[in-house]
């Protein structure tokens, strides 16, 4: 019995397989790599003083190791792992147990195994380069939210991360512009705001999350994307939530917010399984 189902995304059949659930044709021997992968921490010293000074760390890679008995019909089984895990493609695992429901993306780095053993085994290694679990359930909240409990999104993972929104400019019929735009998380007291003007049918697409910060805006008469960085307001932050709950607010200079509405998402990530 395992203690945690393991799944592998079928690109094929667009389904989750599980891995855990097919003793008949292999078995799931061993898996290393769901713990906490080990931190590169980069320190200095400097003349006579005794120890060091931090500068700076940073988690490394993961690297996940799934080792499979196949069993039963041996070539079937084999066969039906290369096509699960092809040699250097992208890879989704799943795991889930009593307490989590995670998600990863990995590259398989190689497929070890000796067709002349017996019993034959298989090693399979995944190389993760992003090395924390994402929940597999996203939290949206739409502001304007018709209650204050609405607006409160919760980071119940293991790191203060970012996250991802859409914010969209209905018709003012009057003409004027959306100005002085600025979301506010008012728990921690982080904002962003926004200096240009925005019109009917404007769509701000925004990321906090670490190594795909952007802030965009997607305008109907145009063909292009505004890069919306140099149009942020002073003192303006990427937002990354703080543990628990985060409250989230906006308000515009010109009394304009019921043109306003937008998704914030959240997805909760894990050092380990």
């Amino acid at each position: 019995m395992y203690a945690y189902k393991m799944y592998v995304y079928n690109e094929r059949l667009l389904t989750w397989n599980d891995l855990t659930a097919n003793d008949a044709d292999f078995r799931i021997l061993r898996v290393d790599g769901l713990n906490p992968p080990s931190a590169t921490i980069n320190t200095s010293t400097c003349g006579t003083i005794d120890g060091s000074f931090f500068n700076s760390a940073r988690l490394d890679q993961r690297n996940i190791v799934i080792t499979v008995l196949p069993r039963r019909n041996i070539e079937g089984a084999r066969l039906t792992l290369y096509r699960l895990f092809p040699v250097n493609q992208e890879v989704r695992l799943r795991f889930k147990n009593a307490s989590r429901d995670v998600v990863i993306t990995g590259y398989v780095e190689s497929f070890e195994g000796s067709l002349c053993d017996f019993p034959q085994t298989f090693t399979i290694s995944i190389l993760c380069p992003r090395p924390y679990f994402d929940s597999h359930d996203i939290n949206t909240i739409t502001l304007p939210a018709p209650h204050p409990d609405a607006a409160t999104l919760p980071n119940q993972g293991d790191i203060k991360n970012g996250v991802t929104m859409r914010i969209e400019i209905s018709e003012n019929l009057s003409g004027e512009a959306v100005r002085g735009l600025t979301i506010t998380n008012t728990y921690t007291g982080e904002y962003m705001g926004f200096t240009s003007g925005l019109i009917h049918d404007d769509v701000i697409v925004i990321s906090t999350i670490a190594g795909e910060l952007k802030a965009e805006l997607r305008r109907a008469s145009l063909s292009y994307i505004i890069n919306m960085v140099g149009y942020m307001s002073s003192g303006s932050s990427w937002f990354k939530l703080a543990f628990e709950a985060n409250r989230f607010t906006f308000s515009t200079s010109n009394n304009t917010d019921q043109y306003v509405s937008m998704q914030i998402s959240h997805v909760d990530q894990y050092a380990g399984v």
